[in-house]
């Protein structure tokens, strides 16, 4: 009998559950959850506060899916989210896929300075005209080589919300997790795009810390690599799912 797989989906920052319904493939059998990060329940606490409290929400959720393969996936700011759920409950996730997502800075001064810069980013979006600003955030380097997602419009969002996820869970606050993540027993996939360089290297490097990584490095595409290559992206994380099902039942 086939496993039933879901896909707990964690979108970036300035982002939505609907980002992962857009390059979805007709083929891509596998039922996506798409979570959203920003609701009440969850701003105001640190990540590692909100992994636990998104864990007890998909915990609470196994009764109906006890059968499921549990599946964590993230995207950027989603995905180091999505490292410290595994992190916090290895055992309710049977694999991760983590896309554009940084384990976190050795360098403290490295730490210091990127606090420092979300915080500026944070004073912007409490105050700074809407189209200035994401002009400002799409120009950024790290989105070299990528598409934008789609019209992100003030209404949207909270923006005393999202600052305060700039200060809380800026990559400055957060240790840094590549050893701690790569003793744990979960087949992970680590996904960057080609022209993103720093995080393919990043992806790439994980990818040797232990035989349960796998790196997929998508040709063509920047930071948003399931939107500026969607195709292959879903046919690349269908793949890696059906191959540990495979594992599994062997």
């Amino acid at each position: 009998m086939q496993k039933h797989v879901i896909i707990h989906a964690l979108h970036g920052f300035l982002g939505g559950p609907s980002d992962w319904l857009l390059n979805r493939t007709a083929d891509f059998d596998f039922k996506l959850r798409a979570e959203v990060i920003f609701d009440d329940c969850f701003t105001g606490k640190t990540m590692r506060e909100w992994a636990e409290a998104f864990n007890a929400r998909v915990f609470g959720q196994r009764d109906q899916n006890k059968n499921a393969v549990k599946v964590l996936l993230g995207y950027s700011m989603g995905g180091r989210l999505a490292m410290h759920a595994l992190l916090q409950a290895p055992h309710i996730w049977d694999m991760a896929i983590f896309v554009s997502a940084n384990t976190g800075l050795k360098d403290p001064v490295a730490r210091v300075e990127r606090k420092a810069s979300d915080e500026d980013w944070a004073k912007q979006f409490e105050s700074e005209e809407w189209p200035s600003l994401m002009k400002k955030w799409n120009d950024q380097t790290v989105f070299t080589g990528s598409l934008a997602v789609s019209v992100r419009k003030e209404c949207d969002f909270n923006r005393g919300q999202l600052a305060a996820v700039l200060r809380n869970w800026s990559l400055g606050c957060q240790e840094c997790l590549d050893d701690r993540l790569a003793e744990l027993c979960v087949p992970t996939l680590w996904v960057a795009g080609e022209l993103d360089r720093r995080y393919s290297a990043i992806a790439s490097e994980a990818g040797k810390k232990c035989s349960f990584y796998k790196a997929a490095i998508i040709q063509g595409a920047g930071h948003r690599v399931p939107w500026d290559r969607g195709d292959v992206f879903f046919k690349t994380v269908s793949e890696f799912i059906k191959t540990n099902l495979k594992c599994t039942e062997g």
